[in-house]
């Protein structure tokens, strides 16, 4: 399930909710919202978000070693504080995004190369481990 909220300026948030979009249809998602209010009222919200939790870093873990035993010399990456991203940093000269291919298409790596987020971020990359099997 994916839920959110939104925040901003007041005049905004009131274009929102005068839209009718709140009024015709009880809400944006109003299943999803029951179901994660429920989940909450009965204290599950706890219990899911330690099991989460655990399995992200697990699988972190898994792909720390992985980083630590096949990137080249000179490639650094910081151990995330949360989420599920980890920035990859190639040594000065590489390109991340001349890697995808072979990365996906040999090792079955996807990765979103450092260039989505600037140019100066050339030889960075992005990797995912929220991956759910």
């Amino acid at each position: 399930l994916r839920v959110g909220w939104i925040q901003g300026d007041q005049a905004l948030l009131k274009q929102i909710a005068d839209c009718g979009q709140l009024d015709s249809s009880g809400g944006l998602n109003p299943v999803s919202f029951g179901i994660v209010q429920k989940a909450i009222d009965l204290g599950l919200q706890d219990k899911h978000l330690d099991s989460v939790r655990e399995t992200l870093w697990k699988r972190y873990e898994t792909l720390e070693k992985a980083l630590e035993e096949y990137l080249p010399e000179g490639t650094t990456f910081e151990k995330p504080q949360g989420g599920y991203f980890v920035l990859v940093r190639l040594p000065e000269g590489q390109v991340a995004a001349d890697l995808l291919a072979e990365a996906t298409e040999n090792h079955k790596i996807g990765f979103l190369p450092g260039t989505s987020f600037g140019e100066k971020m050339k030889n960075f990359f992005r990797l995912s481990f929220s991956y759910y099997d």
